[in-house]
């Protein structure tokens, strides 16, 4: 259950990271049936009607939408872990559908090996991390949407100035628990910066 909750889990992340990067990047009217066409166009690319292997052969835009479609890296993770509880027989009848497919890169000869299955579950693993890196993306991308708008509504140097505060303020909040627990500071902080650019003293 733990990793059938992983997998659905990274890919929940991926949907929200997604979502919250397509109401950035589109106007507030269009982004409902923006979220809409791209959740569409990633169940396109997922790699059930149109197989992974297929794809890959295609190259080019389809190799590309297929590579950032998190209903690919999900659908892959979840058909994987599941065959991969079967036993070896029924690994042996199943593997070459796979491999045709896409969903594993080492072709089985004959009857599964401890070679073939030590393969696959190495394909999991790498699926699964190609599907938290797929996080990671939506998210960076988001987060540099929400940087670029922050510096061109409130300027660099203002930006700047609420970091430090906001550093400030963590350590401050670290040293108030470590004073208590451990009896020392662990940061050291300096005096107040002066942030001449600001335009009233009192701000």
């Amino acid at each position: 259950f733990g990793d059938i909750f992983g997998v659905l889990f990274i890919a929940t992340m991926s949907t929200q990271a997604l979502g919250v990067m397509i109401s950035l990047i589109t106007k507030p009217s269009n982004a409902q049936v923006t979220a809409i066409m791209t959740t569409l166009l990633m169940s396109c690319f997922s790699g059930s009607a149109i197989t992974i292997r297929q794809m890959k052969d295609a190259g080019g835009l389809t190799l590309f939408l297929c590579q950032i479609s998190y209903s690919r890296w999900c659908y892959q993770s979840l058909v994987l872990y599941n065959y991969l509880r079967e036993s070896k027989c029924v690994l042996s009848a199943i593997f070459p559908i796979l491999y045709e497919m896409g969903f594993i890169t080492r072709e089985p000869a004959g009857v599964v090996t401890d070679t073939d299955y030590s393969a696959a579950e190495d394909e999991l693993s790498e699926v699964m991390l190609f599907n938290g890196l797929l996080v990671l993306l939506y998210t960076g991308v988001a987060a540099l949407v929400i940087w670029g708008e922050a510096v061109q509504s409130e300027g660099y140097d203002e930006l700047e100035y609420k970091y430090r505060n906001m550093k400030r303020g963590f350590k401050k909040h670290v040293n108030k628990y470590s004073t208590y627990w451990l009896g020392a500071d662990i940061f050291t902080i300096g005096g107040k910066h002066k942030h001449g650019s600001r335009a009233h003293e009192g701000h």
